[in-house]
């Protein structure tokens, strides 16, 4: 399962910086297809809870497999709740913003998911999702194409890019006072995804997850007060 999760986590991460913008629609729908709130108050990245060393956040786990025989018959569909807490142990300076370490137990552990736990970005272009650790100074998205998870100020977008045999869907919009990010990979009898969605006061919710001919898997996370 945590190979599963790792590929879903990589797949939907070059799904959600690979792309720019395509349209701007006035409102934009959530995740359920309902109609979202009003866009929330515009959001500065380096000013986010996320860069405050010591903050720290609650988090109910959903995390859900549900598997297929080959005539595509469900055999098994199985939910396990749990809880995982994070907090923000380092926090670094960067040439445009700061840059923070976010740690995590539980089922957001670095090894079971990319979605939520290593090293984060905010820069006057927005949220970033580093690969790599970075050092005192570095110039985070100096690169031509570099393209933040979030951008933010955040406006709601939606984009489709065709790849070999699939394409690359990413969705930005605003849900319940937070701004969101959603990407997805598809391809021949494969899907990965990956969302988050941020307000002022850090992450809100979110996962990753996939499926292929024989299973669906994911793990979702939401803030708890």
């Amino acid at each position: 399962m945590g190979e599963l999760l790792r590929v879903a986590a990589l797949a939907a991460a070059l799904a959600a910086t690979a792309c720019g913008p395509s349209t701007s629609p006035a409102t934009q729908t959530g995740t359920s297809g309902a109609a979202a709130s009003p866009a929330p108050a515009a959001l500065s990245a380096p000013d986010l809870a996320l860069f405050v060393e010591g903050t720290t956040w609650r988090f109910a786990l959903e995390h859900r497999e549900r598997a297929l025989d080959d005539t595509g018959a469900v055999v098994s569909d199985e939910t396990f709740p749990g809880e995982a807490s994070c907090k923000v142990t380092e926090v670094r300076p960067l040439a445009d913003g700061k840059a923070a370490l976010l740690w995590c137990d539980g089922g957001l552990d670095a090894t079971a998911s990319g979605a939520l736990a290593g090293w984060w970005a905010g820069t006057s272009r927005g949220l970033w999702y580093l690969t790599t650790e970075p050092s005192p100074g570095d110039a985070i998205g100096a690169e031509p194409g570099d393209t933040p998870l979030l951008a933010l100020p955040a406006t709601a977008e939606e984009h489709v890019e065709p790849m070999d045999e699939g394409e690359i869907r990413t969705r930005v919009y605003a849900e319940g006072g937070a701004w969101c990010a959603h990407g997805e990979a598809r391809w021949p009898g494969n899907t990965s995804w990956s969302e988050l969605c941020v307000d002022a006061t850090g992450p809100v919710r979110g996962g990753i997850g996939g499926s292929d001919e024989t299973m669906t898997h994911g793990l979702r996370f939401t803030r708890l007060p």
